[in-house]
């Protein structure tokens, strides 16, 4: 659409794997830490967005926000010299192409946060961890990448508070 009318977050990843955590990790912080209309979060710690239910969910956005603009954000593989990157492209997101997973393309733009290295681990090989959140997540390995995370809710909050209190547009 020439202008979209909403904004969709769409966190994906499993809550039981360590390695694969980002996306929830990410859409459980916008979740508690924002509180505005017009923009909506799927995926986070409680009920995760994942290869079992992502063409649901996908469908469902479709449906539900039809001229919405979909943030995908997803933790993905690269090179270890770029562990703990963060990417923000144009376009959609093709969540599970680093392991090999053949699942539908999401988003219009996505974010992703490089958390291991590509080819060395199937994700299986993960650590499991189911994490009853009560306090900050953090995975030890990534402490950096989560920092900036936090750090891109409390902006985009932030903004969104003084954009809704002061009535301006983006």
């Amino acid at each position: 659409p020439a202008r979209w009318s909403e904004l969709i977050f769409l966190c994906i990843g499993s809550d039981r794997v360590t390695g694969d955590c980002l996306g929830p990790y990410v859409g459980y912080q916008l979740f508690e830490h924002l509180d505005a209309h017009g923009i909506y979060i799927y995926g986070t710690l409680k009920e995760p967005v994942h290869a079992l239910n992502l063409e649901k969910i996908s469908h469902q956005i479709k449906l539900l926000h039809p001229d919405g603009l979909v943030i995908a954000v997803d933790a993905s593989l690269g090179q270890k010299k770029h562990l703990g990157y963060v990417t923000i492209a144009n376009g959609a997101l093709y969540p599970g192409a680093g392991v090999q997973k053949e699942l539908p393309p999401v988003g219009d733009i996505h974010i992703t946060g490089i958390v291991n290295i590509a080819g060395t681990v199937n994700a299986p090989d993960y650590p499991s961890v189911y994490s009853n959140l009560t306090g900050r997540y953090h995975h030890t390995g990534n402490l950096k990448l989560y920092e900036f995370f936090d750090l891109f809710v409390d902006a985009f909050c932030i903004k969104t508070i003084f954009l809704k209190q002061s009535n301006c547009r983006a």
